[in-house]
């Protein structure tokens, strides 16, 4: 294999690492977002009596409400730019490699059709 093609084989490798990161930041994404639709204008009915537990709980799950959606949103930025550019590197990351080779004007190494043999009884066909 020439330096092009294991530049290409890197690029690929670390594509699917990329992807596999943004798909493993799901299972995040779905429980915070449970959580944080639990916690959602969570407002508990005490009698009146205990008005201070009440604002105790109040503010908790405010800010329980507040951590989930910090983490909803932050594992939705993992998906999209793990998940963006591990899609990149696999289909193309044409500029990725010309930023690694140090060539321009390089093209990614295809698979050409190998040509049959001719034995020369053609040639005079």
């Amino acid at each position: 294999m020439t330096k092009e093609e294991w530049i290409w084989v890197a690029i690929r490798i670390f594509g699917i690492y990329l992807v596999v990161l943004a798909i493993m930041a799901v299972p995040g994404i779905l429980s915070s977002s449970f959580m944080a639709y639990n916690w959602y204008g969570y407002s508990p009915t005490f009698g009146s009596n205990s008005s201070d537990t009440a604002q105790i709980i109040d503010k908790m799950g405010s800010k329980l409400f507040n951590v989930q959606l910090s983490e909803l949103v932050a594992g939705l930025c993992k998906v999209l730019l793990f998940g963006g550019l591990g899609i990149y590197f696999l289909r193309s990351g044409k500029f990725v490699f010309r930023l690694i080779s140090g060539a321009r004007g390089c093209r990614a190494p295809t698979l050409q059709a190998a040509e049959p043999e001719s034995d020369g009884q053609d040639a005079h066909l």
